[in-house]
């Protein structure tokens, strides 16, 4: 008779008490896990102790039916262990709950002996539960044998005497697996991201074929945990029971033989090899239930030469064994020859994704999930498992803010515990480990690439490698080492590429030498030289497309090269190429610019000085406002004059005309243009063109503006090469022009023509303004469908420019577009959308703040509340009526003429007509003064819904043809005006010739 009907005949014999224990011990132990959880100092072992708290009871309640013991000795020694073990595990709660309940301050100040008292529990508990359970094998032995006493006849008994006599020869070589020398390490117990991964292995092991799995991956990965996750899963657990058994294969490196490894720490011993192998294979055989067994770290035992064959033999021989499964953790992407593994193929462990990565980091550190750097460090970590546990670690004590200061400074030195050195440990050991195995030793020109590849964030196809990996004799060979020991993967792109923190140790221990560099060096310069060709202001659309995929990878080379190179003059021209890039097409970061300008006044090279901040004067005044923006651009013009290059002097002074008067501005660039005309350079005489447009615009001439933009377009048809940037941006203006003379069709036509040039220079500042000023002219023609979806395009190009500001402008004129169609929800959403990108802009901006507040007060208006929006629009108002420096008096005008308008339908529905009146009067004389023609007219026949006098009627006779030619309602709800139109005269003339303050209205 097997055991299991032995245990099934004392289940019968007794009443049990199952149940109740368990509910007893699991309910204590889900109370110290919600204690550890909330525990913050002391975090991690808090939380081991939880695990194996909850691996001990899950044995407890799973593997031991606990019966109610036969006699009253017995039920004494049982319920003492019972209650002692109880005892402990709420005395083990108590402690964790008063800590976590503890001020942060109080747990940091007795963490030393916070820690002492959780390892004693610790040493306590697992000699309570070892002393519970040998009094539960006693007991249901005792209980076994008096059910077979009182149940089997004498010969049933014999038959049990001689199959037990047959079967000792076995158990007394098999009696050393069930006493390992060691017992199994803890349950993980912060494990996450590895759920499919988890639940693939154990559906593989709990199917009655038997399984063979190598876990592979790099460094760091996770193979260690997922194993011991998968070992202590409660299916695994009741599968394979007290069979199952790990092994450490540290030693089995070269000091001892793979199979002296094992069987040691099943506590099997033998003479010689024959002998161990047999008794190894009698001990997995043995027992009811199958094995499982986990060989850790098998590269150890496997990766030599020399060791390789004795470890594959090894592995054949556990093959053979009946009833066993087997997990290998491996380090690499290469398996073991001489095993039928289990198929598919286990792929190598890939990173984290970045939700478990953040709740890994987050659930260690107990940071905020709204920390502004959360997610710079994880980008850092590459979402690889031990580097985020170790820098969480770190974050419980340290400012995530000081964290990423030492990473840029320490790199992966930092990310190491107090408990040594070792590769559960600490990151540089555990990478460290993958660099000097026998495999990479071998192949030394592996380390050589590896050092280069490090320098490349988004990797690098092989045919590119192989043009600037030449120096290293066999690249191919090199690389594939790099592979088989991932160190290197290939991504779904077949981009060679290695993890961030890999990256960080190799550039820290192992960076490379200049004659490594130099074919790396001219490789990607060469390639961003591309993009500024000789006589052309923009980046050639084939060059950009180049360029593109490569441009975090020229940013780290150019970086390095600015700090390691003896000659940085080739690294500050790619610098400017790629800052010019970012200039044009929004591609890339601005981030460089700072670093090669402080390098370029390092060796005083006054020519890249000045063209590196002329670009910083066009990208940040582009971007954001900046009051030192005409100091850079006199700075680059000055340095410009001192080594003579005339086309630097020409290009500052067209940026600089936009902050001289308009007259002083039209004089100094029509020298200027003269210049460029003498030297046949016809695209710097056409952008000197559109700079006298826009000193022509200020003064109000825009029949000379629009002559400008069309002697440009001609200077660049002149060039005979497809200028489509700058021919696409006097295209735009000139389409302005028409909608500021009430021409708004023809207007429209003239922006959907610009776009098509701009788009083809894929010039996203320009698009995103003609988009919006073609959303805008929709609006008020009162096609809120067609004016949303190009707010929506102006939105999405601004994005790709980096224009924050302009974004959040186009939002709040989307969220008036919103309303207009009826969709408040969406209006809603774009004002929200709008606030918080103010909130995120740190600097003071008057203007910015108007805006949010004139959407705000339209969005109240609309659901009826008038005197949120009678504030809103008020302090609207008084916003765009303060000085700012970067936006221009007409332009504040018009959105202080639009928020009257708001004001005074904010009146007319409060019934005060009379204040209706003035806000629409004075919002058309503003409107008047800018030249914005067409909402001069949008504002009187607002005017005529308020006005009763009789003589008012011409107002509408003087509106319905140009309300015709601009696509409005000519039919104003069948109201009539009534108002004196000379009184409006009047009113008009006053303000168009006087600087009475119109705010005399609103007292």
């Amino acid at each position: 008779m097997a055991l299991p009907l032995a245990l099934a005949g004392a289940a019968q014999a007794a009443e049990t008490a199952g149940e109740e224990v368990s509910r007893t011990l699991l309910g204590v132990s889900q109370l110290i896990s919600q204690c550890a959880r909330n525990v913050r100092v002391n975090k991690e072992a808090a939380l081991a102790l939880s695990g194996r708290i909850h691996e001990l009871v899950t044995v407890i309640t799973s593997e031991l039916d606990v019966s109610e013991p036969t006699s009253h000795d017995e039920t004494r020694e049982w319920r003492a262990a019972l209650v002692r073990f109880e005892a402990l595990l709420v005395e083990t709660q108590q402690l964790l709950e008063t800590q976590s309940r503890r001020s942060f301050l109080s747990q940091v100040l007795y963490q030393d002996r916070n820690a002492d008292k959780i390892r004693d529990l610790s040493e306590r508990i697992r000699h309570a539960s070892r002393t519970l359970m040998v009094a539960a094998h006693i007991q249901l032995q005792t209980t076994s044998d008096a059910w077979f006493n009182s149940n089997l006849d004498s010969a049933a008994l014999a038959a049990l005497d001689l199959q037990k006599e047959a079967l000792a020869g076995v158990a007394s070589e098999a009696r050393a697996s069930v006493q390992p020398s060691t017992t199994l390490p803890a349950q993980p117990s912060l494990h996450f991201g590895r759920g499919r991964e988890t639940a693939v292995l154990v559906e593989v092991l709990t199917q009655p074929s038997q399984a063979y799995v190598a876990l592979l991956g790099g460094p760091g990965m996770g193979k260690t945990s997922l194993a011991l996750s998968v070992l202590h899963e409660p299916t695994v657990l009741r599968h394979y029971g007290g069979r199952r058994f790990f092994v450490s294969c540290d030693a089995a490196d070269g000091q001892a033989s793979c199979l002296a490894v094992i069987a040691g720490s099943l506590g099997i011993s033998g003479t010689d090899r024959q002998t161990l192998e047999k008794r190894l294979v009698v001990a997995l055989a043995a027992g009811d239930k199958p094995t499982f067994l986990v060989l850790d770290n098998f590269e150890s035992a496997w990766e030599s030469a020399d060791g390789r064959a004795d470890s594959e033999r090894v592995l054949d021989l556990l093959a053979s064994v009946s009833r066993l499964s087997f997990i290998i953790t491996l380090r690499g992407t290469e398996r073991p020859q001489g095993v039928p593994w289990t198929r598919p193929f286990f792929p190598p462990l890939a990173p984290l994704d970045d939700d478990a990565a953040k709740q890994l980091f987050l659930t260690v550190s107990d940071m905020s999930d709204r920390d502004p750097y959360l997610n710079s460090l994880l980008d850092d970590l590459g979402n690889v498992p031990l580097a985020v546990v170790l820098m969480a670690n770190l974050a419980q004590y340290e400012a995530p803010a000081v964290l990423l200061t030492r990473w840029n400074e320490l790199r992966t030195q930092m990310l190491t515990r107090d408990d040594g050195d070792h590769r559960h440990s600490s990151l540089d050991a555990s990478i460290r480990l993958s660099l000097l195995s026998p495999r990479m030793t071998a192949q030394p020109d592996a380390a050589r690439l590896l050092s280069l590849l490090a320098l490349l964030p988004d990797g690098v196809f092989d045919s590119d490698l192989l043009q600037w990996a030449s120096v290293i004799n066999a690249p191919s060979r090199a690389l594939s080492t790099l592979i088989q020991n991932a160190l290197a993967y290939r991504t779904a792109e077949q981009r060679v590429q290695v993890l961030p923190p890999i990256r960080a140790y190799m550039q820290t221990h192992h960076p490379p030498n200049q004659r490594l560099l130099r074919g790396l060096y001219n490789h990607y310069f060469d390639l961003a030289s591309l993009l500024l060709q000789e006589g052309k202001p923009s980046s050639p659309p084939s060059a950009v497309a180049a360029v593109a995929p490569e441009v975090e990878n020229i940013d780290s080379i150019v970086r390095h090269a600015l700090s390691h190179s003896d000659d940085g003059s080739k690294a500050l021209d790619a610098s400017i190429c790629m800052c010019r890039l970012f200039a044009d097409t929004g591609i890339g970061s601005p981030d460089l610019l700072e670093t090669a300008l402080s390098a370029a006044r390092r060796a005083d090279l006054k020519d890249h000085c000045a063209d590196l901040i002329l670009l910083r004067a066009m990208i940040l005044g582009a971007t954001a406002a900046s009051a030192e923006l005409p100091s850079w651009l006199q700075e680059a013009h000055d340095l410009y004059k001192l080594t003579g290059n005339v086309n630097g002097i020409i290009d500052t002074s067209i940026h600089l005309s936009r902050f001289w008067p308009p007259h002083e501005g039209i004089a100094t660039v029509s020298r200027a243009r003269t210049s460029a005309e003498e030297r046949n350079d016809h695209r710097r005489a056409a952008r000197c063109s559109q700079a006298l447009a826009r000193s022509y615009e200020r003064l109000a001439r825009l029949d000379v503006a629009r002559e400008c933009h069309e002697q440009a377009i001609a200077s660049l048809r002149a060039t005979g090469e497809a200028e489509t940037r700058l021919i696409g941006w006097s295209m735009f203006r000139i389409a302005e022009y028409a909608l500021q003379c009430c021409d708004v069709q023809g207007g429209i036509r003239a922006l959907r023509d610009s776009l098509v040039s701009l788009r083809a220079a894929n010039y996203p500042t320009a698009i995103g303004e003609a988009e919006r000023i073609l959303g805008t002219a929709l609006l008020g023609q009162g096609d809120s469908r067609g004016a949303v979806e190009h707010l929506l395009l102006a939105l999405e190009a601004y994005g790709k420019a980096g224009q924050v500001k302009n974004e959040m402008r186009c939002l709040t004129v989307l969220s008036r577009a919103h309303l207009l169609a009826g969709d408040h929800s969406a209006a809603a959403d774009a004002y929200s959308r709008a606030a918080r990108m103010k909130a995120a802009i740190e600097e003071d901006w008057p203007y910015g703040q108007g805006l949010l507040m004139e959407a705000a007060g339209r969005l109240a208006l609309e659901q009826d509340d008038i005197p949120s929006a009678f504030a809103a629009l008020r302090g609207a108002r008084a916003a765009f009526r303060a000085k700012d420096p970067f936006v221009s008096l007409d332009l504040a005008r018009i959105d202080e003429a639009n928020v009257l308008v708001g004001l005074g339908e904010a009146f007319r529905f409060a019934a005060n007509l009379e204040s209706a009146r003035r806000c629409f009067i004075v919002a058309a004389v503003l409107h008047r003064r800018t030249n914005v023609l067409f909402a001069v007219i949008v504002d009187l026949r607002h005017l005529a819904l308020v006005v009763d006098d009789e003589p008012s009627r011409g107002i509408l006779q003087a509106i319905i043809p140009p309300l015709h030619r601009l696509g409005g309602q000519a039919k104003l709800e069948g109201e009539e005006s009534r108002y004196k139109l000379s009184m409006f005269a009047e009113a008009a003339d006053v303000y168009r010739n006087t600087s009475i303050d119109s705010s005399v209205y609103f007292e």
